[in-house]
């Protein structure tokens, strides 16, 4: 005889931790934390890195965080907290790519102090 599952059963079956749509989610998110931290950073962006580190994460979460807000209106979908945990990883990972890059290819500059003694 089969048993009915719970509803939150069933729920959490239709949205694993791992899968095809958490390695998309992750992909496109790592994508866009690069790709905004690229622009901000090859614009000339006079923010710091960290600054522009923060900036570039924002924006690049936002067509995630559109995408989760689209699917809950949809009829059986939802918005998936697991979904925006891939896409902020991603985000993430592809930022903090384009700053360690930023930071092994642009000229060290001097402490202040030790420029002023000059």
């Amino acid at each position: 005889m089969l048993v009915p599952r719970a509803p939150a059963a069933r729920a959490a079956d239709d949205d694993p931790w791992l899968g095809v749509d958490k390695a998309k989610h992750f992909g496109v998110s790592t994508g866009l934390g690069a790709g905004a931290y690229a622009g901000l950073w090859l614009l000339g962006s006079r923010d710091t890195p960290l600054l522009r580190l923060a900036l570039a994460a924002g924006l690049a979460l936002m067509p995630g965080l559109a995408k989760e807000i689209y699917d809950a209106g949809q009829p059986r979908n939802r918005f998936s907290g697991k979904d925006m945990l891939y896409n902020a990883v991603g985000v993430t990972v592809g930022a903090l790519l384009f700053y360690v890059i930023e930071r092994l290819v642009s000229p060290r500059r001097a402490p202040v102090a030790a420029r002023a003694n000059h």
